[in-house]
């Protein structure tokens, strides 16, 4: 009977039980009674369902979610681990980098709140680029106008979309909304380089209408040079241009060289910038 009753957890058996203990309950020791229910309790949580999300497959990383063929996203994951990695890029807290000579980006990362100040003092903007708003000055001059603050804030944020690609695309290569393909071997100066097309969807970005080939050394898994299409459909690019001299910022590895351009004053920091730290959205 004993056995009987413990063939799982049921409400039929927990009465039956119920009434097991009450019926005999005054020939047994106490002993007894609570090893019996030691052992009900032990078989209910043994046996008790698991929540109904307990086997269902993790959440796909938000990196994971654009397109991508097999070879493609196997070159990809090469690029991102040879760059230090996905964990590292997404727990990087602020980033700062110089586009060509012609303004500084400090940005924070975690926060998704980016400066970007002009080196020859004509503008700086503060973006919470989640929100799209933030602030504006013009030759140290804040700006209180809607309508200046909407164009200029609309500037900073297609300023941090340009100028973060040229330095972080690879651990954007499988971001939502991209699309990548391989292509082959590409031997372009005399070079054997894997190589992949990048293209979008419509809701990506400012120009989702461009295009990228993204070519790859296989002797280091790192992103050797780029091809830019600014349109999908073009057969040539507008320009072809090397990745190169990497080198380690923090846990990251980053190239600034892009042949005739540089992209200079790469940091990677645990915190706002002192010299940054009086400006907030307020």
């Amino acid at each position: 009977m004993i056995l009987n009753l413990f063939s799982g957890p049921s409400l039929h058996n927990l009465f039956t039980f119920a009434q097991f203990l009450s019926q005999t309950m005054h020939t047994m020791k106490w002993s007894t009674i609570f090893s019996l229910l030691i052992c009900w309790s032990a078989v209910c949580w043994q046996c008790a369902p698991a929540p109904e999300n307990a086997n269902a497959a993790p959440t796909e990383p938000t990196y994971l979610q654009g397109e991508a063929d097999d070879r493609a996203a196997e070159w990809a994951n090469k690029v991102m681990d040879a760059s230090g990695g996905l964990q590292a890029w997404q727990e990087a807290a602020v980033l700062q980098w110089n586009f060509f000579g012609r303004r500084l980006h400090t940005w924070d990362k975690q926060k998704n709140i980016n400066h970007v100040s002009y080196v020859d003092g004509s503008l700086d903007i503060l973006i919470d680029l989640n929100k799209q708003t933030g602030r504006v000055w013009l030759a140290g001059t804040e700006q209180s106008n809607p309508d200046t603050l909407a164009k200029y804030l609309d500037l900073g944020n297609r300023l941090w979309i340009n100028d973060s690609y040229w330095v972080f695309l690879p651990y954007k290569l499988r971001d939502p909304g991209t699309k990548l393909s391989y292509l082959g071997v590409d031997t372009t100066d005399n070079q054997q380089l894997e190589s992949l097309e990048l293209v979008f969807t419509d809701s990506v970005g400012v120009t989702p209408q461009n295009k990228y080939h993204i070519y790859i050394d296989p002797s280091t898994n790192l992103m050797a040079g780029w091809s830019y299409f600014p349109n999908r459909t073009d057969s040539i690019a507008q320009f072809r241009l090397p990745w190169a001299e990497y080198k380690d910022y923090g846990p990251l590895r980053l190239s600034g060289s892009r042949g005739k351009y540089e992209i200079s004053e790469i940091a990677y920091l645990e915190e706002w910038p002192e010299d940054l730290a009086t400006l907030n959205m307020d």
